[in-house]
Parts: structure tokens; sequence; C-alpha cells
């Protein structure tokens, strides 16, 4: 993405701008090389929108997979992981039933058959649900490198014979769950990508963490322990970015002659502004100027904002030269809303529940079941609603979900956490060249990027894609392959990678 950055050495010291995953991601690689690391944080808490509010509770219930193998690893290295609980197995309602399926990976049989008997008993699927889905999976398998262009997932799984039925049941909650947005706005590469890597490429990928404290506590804890110059409540005004004279050979452009730009044919290197012609960068992060007037400076900066935020740290003539920063502000985004209700008496038995057909999407067992924390994923059309409304509406939602058993229990409280720009939406074309720019190589030589808006290598907008885009700009800063900071995805099943090739992906 743009052009190759002057990165000579490792800087010795670096300014992270940004204290949520991605950030604190790239800082703890860096500081594990022995760099000086200072992380700005505007807010007064950690994490980002994996965080907590100034109250404490968490920005909403936020979960891992162990195929999301770089977020493992990032918590892993705070000191936390152990306050992650796993489960090995999944369970479905459909609402209005009583039955509770459980899909839990086999023990002897090899991805991606491991869910195949899960499937065959499931009840929220009809016979001609099983028999698309199959047909749908056997598609799928054949499109694990997709490059066809790319469209929305919802006509890919109309035109390989998948109907209504399965796309509500099964495709649709997949998706919403993992994207945020529904198959009918989501872009058919990312979905492929996150079906082959949580549930057909092994057979441990599904296997699920949920903090057993709040996810923003431990991020808290584990960043301020590991030895990184931490400064919450620290905003950044702006970046300041100077220019710097480039010298360009005229025969850089293509003139065998070494005739030069200033006409005299003495092939005298010439003085060019903004963008050099011998693809190197011409701009210079000089300092960041905080809100408390103090200006800070370092060897190199790491970008780590929500996207909609960069282009407001720097000035119009920085934004003309860095694609990077350009990016930012072309990313739409889909909101989560979570919602606490708290009963005078247990209500939940199940630690977490996916709901078919209904906008309850995840609901998880809190306080020993009397709280239920309901999670209403791509809810363009709640973030309206007012408090009593949304819970109004959860309510009765609840009610057509049997496993929940509310009638007859009064509503002590309820809390409504809105989060407007809680995901990056995978559009269709989200992947093309130069939608998701890369850490480096732009035209600030001492500035990298990190976040979710930018290269997680293919991740939708979650956990483990800001750690993945944390790693990738460390390793930009240490001027290191990402494949040496990025941990290796899960081993495929050797059967998986053979359906693969039958069915002509070649994984």
């Amino acid at each position: 993405m743009g052009m190759a950055a002057e990165q000579t050495q490792v800087p010795g010291s670096v300014v992270v701008i940004g204290g949520g995953v991605a950030g604190l991601a790239c800082a703890v690689r860096l500081v594990e090389a022995g760099v000086r690391v200072t992380v700005l944080e505007a807010t007064e808490r950690l994490g980002g929108r994996a965080g907590s509010t100034a109250g404490g509770h968490d920005l909403g219930q936020h979960v891992i997979l162990r195929c999301c193998t770089n977020a493992v690893d990032f918590y892993t290295r705070l000191g936390v992981i152990d306050r992650f609980a796993w489960h090995d197995r999944l369970y479905f309602a459909r609402a209005g039933q009583a039955e509770v399926d459980v899909l839990r990976a086999s023990s002897w049989l090899p991805a991606p058959l491991h869910f195949a008997s899960g499937f065959a008993r499931a009840s929220f699927l009809s016979l001609r649900d099983k028999s698309e889905l199959v047909r749908g999976v056997a598609a799928m398998m054949g499109a694990a490198d997709q490059q066809e262009q790319d469209g929305t997932f919802g006509s890919w799984l109309q035109n390989h014979g998948q109907g209504e039925s399965v796309i509500e049941r099964f495709w649709n909650p997949v998706v919403v769950g993992a994207c945020n947005v529904p198959v009918d706005g989501c872009s058919t590469r990312v979905a492929v990508q996150v079906f082959h890597r949580g549930m057909l490429a092994s057979r441990g990928g599904m296997v699920l963490g949920i903090p057993t404290s709040g996810l923003g506590e431990l991020l808290e804890g584990g960043a301020h322990a590991y030895g990184e110059d931490v400064r919450p409540g620290v905003g950044v005004r702006r970046v300041m970015v100077e220019e710097v004279e480039a010298k360009v050979d005229s025969r850089v452009r293509g003139n065998d002659e070494g005739v030069g730009n200033d006409g005299r044919g003495s092939g005298t290197p010439v003085s060019v502004s903004g963008v050099s012609a011998a693809g190197r960068a011409t701009h210079h992060v000089e300092g960041v100027a905080l809100v408390n007037g103090e200006v800070l400076q370092a060897d190199g900066y790491v970008l780590a904002v929500p996207g909609h935020r960069v282009c407001g740290l720097f000035a119009d003539r920085v934004l003309e030269h860095d694609a990077r920063l350009q990016a930012a502000g072309r990313m739409t985004y889909s909101p989560i809303l979570g919602v606490d209700l708290w009963f005078g008496r247990p209500v939940m038995d199940l630690p977490y529940l996916t709901v078919v057909g209904s906008p309850l999407h995840w609901l998880f067992r809190k306080d020993g079941g009397r709280r239920v924390h309901a999670v209403v994923s791509a809810c363009d059309d709640w973030m309206g609603l007012t408090r009593d409304e949304v819970a109004d509406r959860v309510l009765g939602c609840l009610a057509d979900v049997q496993q929940v058993s509310v009638d007859g229990s009064s509503v002590l409280g309820v809390r409504v956490t809105r989060v407007k720009r809680a995901t990056i939406a995978p559009v269709p074309g989200i992947e093309a060249d130069g939608r998701r720019p890369g850490a480096g190589g732009g035209h600030v030589s001492n500035l990298f990027v990190a976040g979710d808006w930018c290269d997680t290598g293919g991740w939708p907008s979650t956990i483990e894609g800001a750690v993945r885009s944390g790693y990738r700009a460390a390793a930009a800063v240490l001027g290191v392959p990402a494949e040496a900071i990025e941990v290796p995805e899960m081993g495929h099943s050797g059967v998986y990678r053979w359906l693969c090739s039958v069915f002509g992906s070649g994984v």
C-alpha cells in the first residue's frame, strides 16, 4: 500500500496514539523488542470498544474463539488468559421452541466433518435446510481462496442453492454474530473466510472463550503491569507532520538521457514537493501536540485510533499525500446494542445461547442467572429507541425464548449500552487493494497505522482483527515481516486440505 518508507533502523522510542486493542497489542510487541513505548489514550479507560465505561461495565459482551490465535497470544502475553472460561459447545434455540440444540465438535471426526452429527440432530433446521446446508458447505470448500469479483454473501448463498429458511436459521445468525452485518450486506470474501477459519479448517476453532471478569478490567491490569508507559486521559490534538525535501534523480523518472526537470540537461537531482518519484516518503512526524498543550516527541509513531477519528488529527496537506490516512475516512460502520436486565430470581440456566429467529442474537447468563445480557447486532433500527422502548422490546423477545423464564419475574433494573460505530461494516470490496491500508509504507516515514480499519489479513472487525493489525504495525516499526510477529492460524486438518483440493480451491 503506497510507497516504501525510508526506514533505516528500529526507533528507540515510539508513541502509540490510542489505547484500544490494536494499540496495546502493538505496544506489547514493541516493548518486548526493547523499544521505549508511550501509549496515549484520550479516554480514562483502556481497551477502546473492547473496554469499559466510566461506570466500570464493559461496552458489550466480547468473546474470542480458539481460532483467534493472535487474540489468544495477546491475552497470554498480558498474563490474563487464565481469566477466560472456555466452552467446547454452542447452544442454539429457535424462538418459540423448547428444544436446545448443542453443537459440539466430534472427538473422532476430523475437520470439516466434526460438526456433522450435531447438525444432523439439530431441531432448528428442517430436513430441507440440512440438505441445502450440505450443498452450501461443499460449495464453500471450493471457495477457500475465493478470488472472483466480490459481492454480497447473500447473493452467493442464493447462487449456491441456499433457500430462505436455511439462510434465516443458520447462515445469517452466524454472519451477524461474527461480522455485525446481515448476509445481504456482507462481503463474500470475508464471510467465506469466517466459516473456513472458525468452523471448517480445524476441529477446535469454535471453542468459545468468555472473560470471567470485565474485558476492560483485564486489559487495564495487563497493560499497566506489562511495563509500558500508559497514559489514559491524555488526548492528542494534532499529529505534527513536516515536509522533508526530497532529492529526486531525474533518471528515476525514466529519462534515459539524464535530462533534469530544470530543463538544463544536467541530470542534477531536483527538489520536489509532496511525493518523490523515487517512491520514498517525503513527510516526517515531528511530534504530537496534546490537548493539555504539551508536545511529545519520539522516533516513531503508531496511529491506532478508530478510523473515523483519523482525519481530524492531521492537516489537509498531510491527508492529501498519504493514502493510508485517506482510507480511514472511507469506512462505514455498523452498531451493536447491549442490554442488561436484572431480575428478582434466576431466569436463565445455560451459560449462553444463540437465538434463531429473534433480534436477540446472543444471550449470556450473568450473576447466577439473575441478570441476562442480550446482544443485538446490526441494530440500526434500534438506535433511536429510548431506554424504556429498548427494554420493552427485549422483554417481548425474551417471552419467545423458552430457555429464559421471565414470566412472573419482576425486572429490577435495565442498562442499555449503545455503540454506534461498533465495527467496520465488511461491505463487498472491503478487501480490495487500497481499501484497508497496510501499517507502513506511506508518505509519512515514521508514521505507522493500526486498527480494525487497516489490513487485518482478511479478518472482520473483531478482537482478532485488531490484534493482528497491532502486531503488523509492530512488525513494520521493527522492519521485519509480519510473519515474524503474527501467530500462525490453527493447523488445517488433512481431510480439510484434501476436500478443498477436490472442490477446487487448492488450499
